[in-house]
């Protein structure tokens, strides 16, 4: 596209070099060009000031030379005038464009931002799990390496809700949030393995010595990955249920291939 406005800017000025029967349209034609520089040109503000600038001072030139002395002085001095007037409010309104996108794009990255974390804890959410998961399951299918995923509950938190109240549980599950998407192995990677090491959040609010917060987990693996990702979840779903049965507070780790899961304590 860039290219072609270039090929039609030259072909229009050669028209006007060639044709002096039609010298009245120059300064119109100028004008014209700039602001298809400016506000059509699918190029950085910076780049179409340079390149504004650089036909302001060609284009006249050019022009005045292909006329010669049948091109009164005044003339091109209205030329010039217009070509000043036609770049500042070629400029003004390029750089209102380009601010009304920068503007748009920002606060379409707040809206993605705010659709895909979670208002309570501020870490990602259901939506934000199920893309990533569609994409590492695609990523591991394509490179052949091994997915895991790990599924937590916290223990005996509704006791402790109901007892503490709501506030001191919100505040509890974003400090465990905290802890959790700190131990993520690299930033961003959510549906990757973490740096496992047992959680105990301590609970002051509780009024009891020693009194601690303790989850389960259930990690399925995938070694072969066919189809789609609900049998992993599936997987490790059965396994943080076989976690809490066996008393809470531990890890099972089962593997998924072909479907099957052999589970094992952790």
């Amino acid at each position: 596209m860039v290219v072609a406005a270039v090929v039609g800017t030259v072909t229009r000025m050669v028209m006007v070099s060639l044709h002096p029967n039609i010298m009245d349209l120059g300064s119109a034609l100028m004008v014209g060009i700039l602001f298809v520089i400016y506000l059509y040109l699918p190029i950085r503000l910076v780049t179409s000031v340079a390149l504004a600038a650089a036909f302001s001072i060609v284009a006249p030139l050019w022009w005045s030379l292909s006329q010669g002395a049948a091109l009164p002085p005044d003339q091109l001095y209205r030329v010039l005038i217009w070509l000043l007037l036609a770049n500042a409010l070629g400029f003004t309104a390029a750089n209102c464009m380009q601010r009304s996108l920068r503007t748009q794009f920002a606060q379409s990255l707040l809206l993605q931002q705010l659709l895909f974390t979670d208002s309570l804890t501020g870490i990602a959410n259901h939506r934000r799990f199920d893309s990533a998961l569609e994409r590492e399951w695609r990523r591991c299918r394509r490179t052949g390496a091994p997915l895991s995923l790990l599924m937590i509950d916290v223990d005996h938190f509704k006791p402790y809700n109901d007892q503490f109240g709501h506030q001191q549980g919100d505040d509890c599950l974003r400090r465990l949030a905290r802890l959790l998407l700190d131990g993520v192995a690299r930033h961003g990677d959510s549906g990757r393995a973490l740096r496992w090491r047992r959680i105990c959040l301590p609970l002051p609010e509780c009024g009891m010595a020693g009194a601690r917060l303790t989850i389960s987990v259930g990690v399925a693996t995938a070694k072969d990955l066919f189809g789609e990702p609900g049998a992993l979840m599936g997987l490790a779903g059965k396994l943080l249920y076989a976690a809490k049965a066996a008393g809470r507070n531990q890890v099972i780790v089962g593997q998924l291939p072909a479907g099957k899961a052999a589970a094992r304590s952790a």
